[in-house]
C-alpha cells in the first residue's frame, strides 16, 4: 500500500502547501503530524492556564476569608518517617526573593492575616551566602513535628561547615542527623512505659538516656562524615529538640541555640518585654576544659595576646595534605579529623530546660503583681551559625524576631524580617568580609 492510499485526503490537501515541495508524500504526512503536536503544544501553553486563571480567580473570592500558609521554603516532596524536613529560604536568590516579597505582600493586602512562615506551619527560616569564593557552608534543618508526629515534638539544628570541603560534612549531618536520632530515641522508648513520655521532664533517667541518644548521635555523624573529606573539613553542630515540657540543647562548636521568653499583655496583645534565658557557651579552644583536654592529648593552642580577645585563640595541627600547621577556630566539631587525633571532639555539651520553669520564672521585674496576672509567656527557639551571632547579640536577634512574631501592629511579616534581619547582621559595604549567616526560629508553648 502507497503512501497517497493511505493518506489520500491528506495528500491532496497538502500536495501544494508552500513549506512543501509537491508530490512529498511522507514528508506532507510528517507535516501534518507535526502541525497537529504544534497546535497541541498552543492548547496547552496558552488555552489551560487561562481556565485555570479564570476558575481560581472566581473560586479566591469566595474562599478569600479562609487562612491559606503560604509555603516561603522548601520541603521535602515525600517525608520519612520522623517528619517532614524544612529547609532555609536563600536570600541570595533573587528571583525567589522577589517572589515571595510580593506575594507576602498582596497576601497581606488580600486577608490582613498573620502568621505566614516557612512551610505553613510556625518555622522561619533563611540563609545568606558569604561574599567568599566558596559554596555557602551552612545547612539548617527543622523538623515539627518531629519522631511521635502525633505530638507537638519539634527538632531544629545548623551545621555550620568549614576548612575547604566543610560544606560536604555539614550536608552530610543535615541529612543524617534527624534519622539517626530518631532511631536513637526509637531504642530508648521501645523499653520504656509510655507514661513515661508524659512525665519526662520529671524523670531524670530518661533525660540521662536523651542526652546520651545526642551524644551518640553527634558522634555517629563523625564517625559516618565522609572520609575523603571530612579531612580538612568540618562543621559545627547546634540541635534543639523539644520534648514534651523537657527542651534539650545540643551544641559542639561555635553555632548558637537560645530559647526566648516573650511577656505579652492580654488585653490588648502588646508585647511587653523579650528574654534570653538560655543561650550555648561557643566552644573555643581557650577555654579552661577545653584547653585541659586538648594539651592532654598532645594538641598545640595558639591563644593570642591581650588586647586581642582570647575567643580568637585556635588549635593547631599538622594536615598531612597540605604539608603545613592549620589553625581550627573552635574545640568541639563534626569531622576534622586530623584534630580528633589531639582532643577536638564531636561529642556536643546537653542541657535541659523546662517549659513550665521558663514560663514561671521571674524574670520580667519590671511588670507589678497584678498587671502580671493579665499577662502570658510565649517561647521560641532560635538557631544561628555564627556568622549572625559575630554581628549582633543574642538580645538583638531575639527582639527582633519576637516584633515579627508577636506584635500584631507594628511587627514585619516573619518572612520579611528574616530578610531585614539577614540584612542587620551583613556589613554595611560589600567589599567588607561577610560570613554564611543563617537562623531559624520555632514558636512554640
Amino acid at each position: 500500500t502507497t503512501k497517497k492510499q493511505q493518506f489520500p485526503n491528506l495528500i491532496q490537501k497538502d500536495n501544494h502547501h508552500p513549506l512543501y515541495p509537491p508530490n512529498s508524500h511522507a514528508t506532507t504526512a510528517l507535516s501534518f503530524s507535526r502541525r497537529r503536536r504544534f497546535y497541541f503544544i498552543l492548547f496547552l501553553i496558552f488555552v489551560i492556564p487561562v481556565c485555570y486563571v479564570f476558575t481560581t480567580s472566581s473560586s479566591s473570592s469566595a474562599t478569600s476569608k479562609k487562612i491559606r500558609a503560604i509555603p516561603i521554603a522548601s520541603t521535602t516532596s515525600s517525608c520519612p518517617p520522623y517528619g517532614c524536613p524544612s529547609y532555609p529560604l536563600n536570600y541570595n536568590d533573587e528571583s525567589a526573593a522577589r517572589y515571595y516579597k510580593e506575594t507576602v505582600q498582596r497576601y497581606i493586602e488580600t486577608n490582613g492575616l498573620r502568621g505566614v512562615f516557612n512551610s505553613g506551619t510556625d518555622v522561619v527560616s533563611m540563609t545568606r551566602d558569604s561574599n567568599q569564593p566558596h559554596p555557602n557552608q551552612d545547612r539548617m534543618v527543622v523538623i515539627k513535628p518531629f519522631w511521635r508526629l502525633e505530638k507537638d515534638y519539634f527538632l531544629a539544628a545548623i551545621f555550620d561547615g568549614h576548612g575547604e570541603f566543610g560544606h560536604v560534612v555539614a550536608e552530610h549531618a543535615q541529612k543524617e542527623a534527624p534519622r539517626i536520632l530518631s532511631l536513637n530515641l526509637d531504642l530508648i522508648f521501645e523499653a520504656t512505659p509510655s507514661s513515661s513520655l508524659l512525665t519526662i521532664a520529671n524523670n531524670k533517667a530518661v533525660q540521662e538516656q536523651v542526652k546520651r541518644a545526642l551524644i551518640d548521635t553527634f558522634r555517629e555523624l563523625d564517625a559516618t562524615a565522609p572520609p575523603n573529606y571530612s579531612i580538612d573539613g568540618g562543621c559545627t553542630g547546634s540541635l534543639i529538640l523539644k520534648l514534651d515540657d523537657a527542651i534539650f540543647i545540643a551544641n559542639a562548636g561555635d553555632s548558637r541555640s537560645f530559647i526566648a521568653t516573650v511577656l505579652i499583655a492580654k488585653d490588648n496583645n502588646n508585647l511587653l518585654t523579650v528574654n534570653v534565658p538560655y543561650i550555648t557557651r561557643r566552644d573555643k579552644p581557650h577555654l579552661p576544659d577545653e584547653k585541659e583536654r586538648i594539651e592532654k592529648m598532645g594538641g598545640k593552642i595558639n591563644t593570642p595576646k591581650p588586647p586581642k580577645p582570647a575567643a580568637l585563640s585556635r588549635v593547631i595541627a599538622w594536615s598531612p595534605r597540605r604539608k603545613e600547621n592549620i589553625a581550627l577556630a573552635m574545640s568541639r566539631s563534626i569531622g576534622d579529623s586530623i584534630w580528633t587525633k589531639i582532643g577536638v571532639i564531636p561529642d556536643p555539651i546537653v542541657d535541659v530546660v523546662y517549659i513550665s520553669d521558663l514560663k514561671n520564672k521571674k524574670e520580667h521585674d519590671d511588670d507589678d503583681d497584678e498587671k502580671k496576672k493579665n499577662d502570658n509567656v510565649q517561647l521560641f527557639a532560635v538557631v544561628g551559625s555564627d556568622g549572625i551571632f559575630d554581628a549582633r547579640t543574642k538580645e538583638f536577634v531575639a527582639k527582633f524576631i519576637a516584633d515579627s512574631l508577636y506584635d500584631r501592629k507594628n511587627g514585619d511579616y516573619p518572612i520579611l524580617m528574616a530578610y531585614k534581619l539577614i540584612e542587620k547582621a551583613s556589613p554595611m559595604k560589600e567589599s567588607f568580609y561577610r560570613d554564611d549567616i543563617s537562623f531559624a526560629a520555632v514558636q512554640f508553648g
